[in-house]
């Protein structure tokens, strides 16, 4: 497979990752476990950030929030698709990798610099834990979409 391959298969493979998060997302708050997902609270921040806040509802932020978390989740698959070129770490392993790598790139690196989200050490345990978890999701996932779409 060319480059331009394995950028779209791990695209695939990503928007797959970000659909489970998303279920994930529903469940927890349709049950109330969450009470404010991950792309909501950086929706939010973004909006307040740019001042567009002000110009939106709730309920158009959510909407926004889900388009950009699927963006978001493919253009990062892609970046996977491209690594998967040149790296091929066991698939499991990968994905908990590539997940972990995604949290530690967004959560505790872009996200807190541009304040936008909170760092981990000023969130509950239990927050930051499924803030991993939903992650190691999404990089499994995608790993497995990627490297099933792969074959």
């Amino acid at each position: 497979m060319g480059r331009l391959n394995d950028i779209v298969t791990g695209a695939a493979g990503g928007t797959f990752g970000g659909l489970a998060m998303f279920a994930v997302r529903v469940v927890g708050t349709q049950t109330g476990i969450i009470a404010h997902s991950l792309p909501d609270k950086f929706e939010r921040g973004m909006a307040r950030r740019t001042g567009i806040a002000k110009r939106r509802d709730i309920e158009q932020q959510k909407e926004l929030a889900i388009a950009e978390h699927l963006l978001l989740s493919a253009g990062l698959g892609g970046g996977y698709g491209l690594l998967r070129g040149w790296i091929r770490p066991p698939v499991v392993i990968g994905g908990a990798v590539y997940g972990l790598m995604i949290y530690g790139l967004l959560l505790l690196g872009v996200g807190p610099s541009l304040e936008i989200t909170r760092p981990p050490h000023e969130k509950a345990p239990t927050s930051v834990v499924s803030e991993i978890m939903v992650h190691l999701l999404f990089g499994i996932v995608t790993v497995l979409t990627t490297d099933r779409i792969r074959r």
